[in-house]
């Protein structure tokens, strides 16, 4: 509706005065943001800046200084736990111990610590436990990190007293003894159902210029009951950064002793139900007090010594040395056997020589006649020990081809089923013509047959009888020295049912297997990185995979495609959440029938 020509002349000046002041405002400058200060990331990368320099100071015993950069640290970022911390340890440093508690109250306040360790029994049982407590692991040419020493220092006693509070009615010794006969008549003695050994390796407290004051504790644990190992050697390690004095060598142990009785395995040991044996295991001994394995170590590395300068009865007391802590260890009875035959071999080349009889020492000075005995006999024996390697190496072949010094010893042999499908594999793999190599093992078996190219060095593919029934049914394909295809006859079928892929770094990468011996797929599982992603199977038996479902990194179906007209192509897709179908898509309608059938 128009308006009235006395309405205009009353809203003309309103309406002017509003084209004037737009026009103002356009011209003028707009106002300059707020000064909103420094960013949190800013004010962060200041304070540690202003620690590091704390830390500087304070190395160099300028405190105040310290105190000073700690200040401005604290100015712009008053909640910096690490920042209150070190300022209470400055402020200990210049004897102001009322200041100091506070800044350590303020920072536990904004970053409460941990708790400390319980006070009280643990809740397992700990009658009929032994704990033992060996010697630190002592390394050549360095003083053990332990301060105070074994077993009178302090972060032993620290040790001895929270065992007390959480296993009292355990029995803790500390203990180093010198052969396994020794050990064994303890176990006797005190007849544990059980025994935990905890051995300080660290544990101390130290100070530096990049993290400030700090203490640590290392323990190696293992546990064990008579019929076998629980918990197998491993190492626990705790670090508290800037610790309360009067706890820096207690905190880190205690919470290093919570981690090793917090393990399943150590829960299972102290578990263990009374059982008596009238010997526990070598290994389980050697596991539990690791200072025999030290004990013998270097006895053998005496030992070697001794026999490479031709003092032969000195290394023989050496090795029987080795053999008084432990009779039953392997090497021990190796290098025993060795010297012997070589003190042997020693009297039959130099023949009744009084001095060497005297001295058992070897001059490696040989005659030529005696030189050119010992070679044979050494050549004689070098070839045994490299037969005996390279039936090791042959054997040992987890997902590489054998190395060179295996395949040297392999000797030409003929094509079992020339045409068949070892030799399809082959050619799927190198060119041909093909050359069959096998390996005899000591007695005369075929341990393996490889087929390699024509002149090539490296094998294209290794077959060979798995389970010893005279039949081949393994077949490994390799590409260039790493295996990456295994194909299997698990059924005895003269063909493989089962087919693996391999990655470069010798995880799985698909299976496929053949369950009816029609030699067609009815299964295919795919893997990345080692994790199973998707399944394809053959529901009909038509031949064709018909079936995919897709897996998450848990194992549950997210994703099941079906192919029902064999056509290559998904028509249906349905999707799970939690092992529950969510939601169905159907690609080609005329299916839904079918579906509903």
């Amino acid at each position: 509706m128009p308006m009235p020509p006395s309405a205009l002349r009353s809203a003309r000046p309103a309406l002017l005065w509003g084209l004037l002041l737009s026009f103002a405002l356009l011209g003028c400058p707009k106002p300059p943001p707020r000064d909103t200060g420094p960013s949190d990331e800013a004010r962060q990368r200041y304070a540690r800046h202003q620690i590091s320099y704390a830390l500087s100071f304070r190395s160099q015993g300028r405190h105040e200084s310290a105190e000073h950069a700690l200040d401005a640290a604290l100015a712009v970022d008053p909640d910096n736990a690490r920042a209150r911390r070190l300022m209470a340890v400055v402020l200990e440093d210049l004897g102001r111990l009322a200041e100091a508690q506070k800044q350590r109250a303020r920072a536990d306040a904004v970053d409460p610590p941990p708790p400390l360790p319980p006070d009280r029994v643990l809740d397992a049982p700990s009658k009929g436990l032994l704990v033992v407590i060996p010697p630190p692991e002592s390394l050549r040419g360095r003083t053990p990190r332990i301060e105070g020493g074994w077993p009178g220092g302090e972060a032993v006693a620290a040790l001895l007293r929270r065992l007390h509070i959480r296993l009292p009615d355990a029995e803790v010794v500390t203990v180093d003894p010198a052969t396994l006969g020794d050990v064994q008549a303890l176990l006797r003695q005190l007849a544990p159902r059980a025994v935990l050994s905890l051995r300080i390796d660290r544990a101390y407290c130290g100070d530096n210029e990049k993290d400030g004051p700090f203490s640590l504790a290392w323990i190696r644990l293992a546990a064990a009951a008579p019929d076998g190992v629980v918990a197998a050697p491993d190492r626990v390690r705790h670090v508290e950064w800037i610790p309360p004095p009067q706890h820096c060598i207690q905190l880190p142990i205690g919470r290093a002793l919570e981690q090793v009785l917090d393990r399943a395995e150590v829960k299972d040991a102290l578990g263990s139900r009374a059982a008596r044996f009238d010997a526990w295991p070598a290994s389980t001994v050697r596991a539990l007090f690791p200072g025999l394995s030290v004990r013998i170590a270097e006895a053998l590395e005496q030992g070697r010594a001794r026999l490479a300068t031709g003092r032969l009865n000195e290394a023989l007391e050496s090795f029987h040395r080795a053999a008084e802590i432990d009779p039953f260890d392997p090497n021990v009875r190796a290098y025993v056997q060795e010297a012997e035959l070589t003190l042997a071999m020693a009297r039959e080349l130099l023949g009744e020589d009084p001095q060497f009889e005297r001295s058992g020492d070897l001059d490696p000075q040989l005659t030529a006649v005696q030189r050119s005995v010992a070679e044979q006999m050494l050549s004689e024996e070098r070839s045994r020990r490299d037969e005996l390697l390279a039936a090791l190496l042959v054997l040992d072949s987890a997902g590489r081809a054998p190395p060179a010094q295996a395949l040297e010893n392999l000797r030409s042999t003929v094509m079992l089923n020339p045409g068949g499908h070892a030799e399809r594999l082959a050619a799927s793999l190198g060119p041909g013509p093909f050359e069959v190599r096998a390996y005899f093992g000591p007695t005369g078996g075929t341990l393996a047959r490889y087929w390699f190219s024509s002149g090539a060095n490296v094998p294209v593919l290794r077959e060979e009888d798995s389970d010893g029934d005279g039949t081949l049914d393994r077949w490994q394909g390799y590409v260039g020295t790493a295996r990456r295809h295994l194909w299997e006859d698990r059924q005895g079928l003269g063909w493989p049912d089962l087919h693996m892929t391999f990655a470069a770094g010798g995880e799985v990468e698909s299976i496929e297997v053949d369950r009816d011996g029609d030699r067609r797929s009815e299964r295919l599982f795919l893997y990345e990185r080692g994790m199973l992603v998707s399944e394809s199977r053959d529901t009909d038996d038509d031949g064709h995979l018909d079936r995919v479902e897709f897996f998450d990194p848990e194992g549950f179906v997210v994703r099941r495609e079906d192919d029902l007209d064999g056509d290559g192509e998904p028509d249906v897709k349905s999707y799970f959440d939690g092992g529950r179908l969510v939601r169905r898509e159907i690609v080609d309608l005329e299916l839904i029938d079918e579906l509903t059938q």
